[in-house]
């Protein structure tokens, strides 16, 4: 699934500047509410941190 599907383009240039590494993080991150958090947030999270490493 495209990402754009997912998030928009703001909500994606959010997560790059913001890094999130606990889901706490990322529901604190606008365009991310508790739905896209259960269904992605491990999946993103993971991709986050390999982005950082």
């Amino acid at each position: 699934m495209p990402a754009f599907v997912v998030f928009d383009d703001r909500t994606l240039v959010a997560l790059a500047r913001s890094r999130p590494a606990t889901v706490s993080e990322l529901l604190a991150v606008p365009g991310v509410g508790p739905a896209k958090a259960d269904r992605y947030g491990n999946e993103l999270l993971a991709l986050l941190a390999e982005c950082g490493a």
